[in-house]
């Protein structure tokens, strides 16, 4: 069997073959335009993610300067007021446990925040 190809290909080696007619060469150049197409696109998804993460940082900074001076000093205050109940003594106890618990709410509220933001980046890069 391989004799007999050998001479069928030496047969058919000098006649074109008029099927292709630029066949391959349009397929190539279609493949090409296809993946260059697909490296722009690839390339302009980099940028629109860069962007984005660059309004959302933004964003964060804008809302940290807007509430962070509010939460710091009232961060501030119910340390204060805890540190003067500890100081107290074991009789106020009571009065510990409401600073505490007052001082809870910024505390777990930020926290929400942080655990929302973590959320979201998660869901957007699936």
């Amino acid at each position: 069997m391989t004799e007999f190809d050998t001479h069928l290909k030496a047969a058919f080696a000098e006649i074109e073959d008029p099927a292709d007619d630029g066949f391959a060469a349009g397929v190539s150049q279609k493949v090409s335009r296809r993946e260059s197409r697909a490296k722009a696109v690839g390339l302009i998804r980099v940028g629109a993610f860069a962007m984005a993460g660059g309004a959302l940082a933004l964003a964060v900074i804008s809302i940290a300067q807007a509430v962070g001076p509010g939460m710091v000093a009232q961060f501030g205050l119910d340390m204060t007021t805890a540190y003067g109940e500890v100081s107290k003594g074991a009789a106020t106890a009571a009065s510990l446990q409401a600073a505490l618990g007052g001082m809870l709410t910024p505390i777990l509220l930020a926290a929400a925040a942080g655990i929302g933001g973590l959320a979201a980046t998660r869901a957007a890069s699936e």
